[in-house]
């Protein structure tokens, strides 16, 4: 069964300004397409096998299982609703911050 995919107002402003720092101050368009070509084929995948990713340890507070994307040097935080069969994309990360405690 597929799930619904709501992508929110947080994570379509990082993703924005990632691809505005890629494209912009690392002068590359070009990566910067890619990179949103890549965001938007996990969006499929998602949508389709949400559990198919790692479950993320140590965030929240313990009431919610959030899992994680590793896309290119940025991980894609999400968690899934069973009950509705939603799947919410919450937040996007550079890869090496400590994001533990914004989720």
């Amino acid at each position: 069964m597929k799930y619904s995919l709501i992508v929110t107002e947080d994570a379509q402003s990082e993703l924005e300004k990632i691809a505005n720092y890629i494209s912009k101050s690392l002068c590359n368009p070009i990566a910067a397409v890619n990179f949103l070509d890549k965001v938007k084929s996990y969006y499929v995948t998602l949508s389709e096998n949400p559990l198919i990713y790692q479950v993320c340890e140590n965030i929240g507070n313990g009431d919610k299982e959030y899992r994680k994307v590793v896309i290119n040097n940025y991980l894609l935080i999400y968690r899934v609703d069973e009950s509705t069969k939603t799947v919410y994309v919450l937040h996007f990360f550079y890869g090496r911050r400590d994001y533990f405690d914004i989720v």
